[in-house]
């Protein structure tokens, strides 16, 4: 699934590209560190233009590192918080809050509305019984602005501008991802074996 992020040359940069070599990084800082003489003004302005984009870019990745390891640690300490579940046992054990949105997956919804998967039994509330995908407010804050491929193996991307929910915010760039990502592995786990990613007592699926 690819996604399109509304946001500046920075922020895709960021998001296209895999962070550097620490190696490498200091390479580049160290062009930037040694003496210019023979440049113009105008060869001294590009040069510290392109530092500054350079800090910027790396102070960019630098947030992004951090924001991801503070809501992986979030997550394995329990609490209930969005972010990203990278296994079976997580999924199953998934805080409240992620349980909302792993249920948002349209094909763990049908599994769920045909009563062959637990759901969270005892802790998740269906708010919008009996529809899935677009038609279901929690899958639309998810996708919200995202771009996704169709089946005809076009793009499109949908912003829903819609009055949330009593306490609701949008979410994050990083959250949305997360809950992505999160989705991904309900799919392996689905197409792979027969447990239950929605079950706390590690049932298998109907």
């Amino acid at each position: 699934m690819a996604n399109f992020i509304d946001g500046g040359d920075a922020t895709f940069e960021a998001l296209a590209y895999a962070n550097p070599h620490p190696g490498t990084q200091q390479f580049i800082v160290a062009q930037f560190e040694g003496p210019t003489p023979a440049l113009t003004q105008a060869g001294q302005a590009f040069m510290t233009a392109a530092r500054e984009r350079m800090e910027a870019y790396m102070d960019h990745q630098a947030m992004r590192s951090s924001n991801a390891l503070v809501r992986n640690l979030r997550s394995l300490w329990g609490e209930d918080v969005i972010g990203y579940l990278n296994d079976l046992q997580a999924l199953q054990h998934a805080p409240p809050v992620m349980q909302r949105w792993i249920m948002a997956m349209p094909e763990l919804r049908t599994l769920y509305h045909q009563q062959r998967v637990d759901g969270y039994s005892d802790t998740y509330v269906d708010l919008h019984p009996d529809v899935k995908g677009e038609a279901h407010y929690d899958y639309r804050r998810v996708v919200d602005g995202l771009m996704q491929e169709t089946p005809e193996e076009d793009w499109s991307a949908t912003m829903y501008l819609e009055e949330l929910y009593p306490g609701d915010a949008d979410l994050t760039l990083q959250e949305q991802q997360a809950v992505l990502d999160t989705w991904a592995n309900v799919h392996s786990y689905l197409k792979t074996g027969m447990d239950d990613p929605t079950s706390s007592e590690g049932n298998e699926r109907g």
